[in-house]
């Protein structure tokens, strides 16, 4: 049930943040380099991200989770980032930093996989 209730809010989410986000080019980050676990308690993982963006104007979208294999302790994530259509931005790679929280139905040890452009990262979070 508390797994229904993650996937409906994060599909309005999803649906809210499409219809306000017209005016911004929305892209997965090439890669997230670093992750830094803040919380891991109560069913939820609290996560502070740097990626790698486009360029330096990009900043933190939402993410889209793959919880296909969420039985096996395993979730894949995908960072996405965005940048307002109207500002021209330098053609350089940028770095973007975000915190988000996953919502797990319970406690354990979790693989999460950040999937990238060009490179996946793995890391391994146990929720008590």
């Amino acid at each position: 049930m508390k797994q229904m209730i993650v996937i409906l809010f994060l599909g309005i989410s999803i649906i809210m943040s499409s219809k306000q986000d017209k005016n911004f080019e929305i892209r997965p980050v090439y890669s997230v380099d670093s992750v830094e676990v803040l919380k891991s308690a109560n069913e939820e993982i609290l996560l502070k991200t740097i990626s790698t963006a486009p360029n330096p104007c990009y900043e933190f979208s939402h993410i889209d989770l793959d919880e296909t294999n969420i039985a096996s302790n395993e979730i894949w994530v995908t960072v996405f980032a965005k940048k307002d259509k109207s500002v021209n931005c330098i053609s350089v790679i940028g770095k973007m930093e975000a915190e988000f929280t996953l919502i797990v139905p319970k406690t354990g040890a979790y693989k999460v996989v950040f999937k990238g452009k060009t490179k996946n990262l793995e890391k391994y979070i146990e929720v008590k």
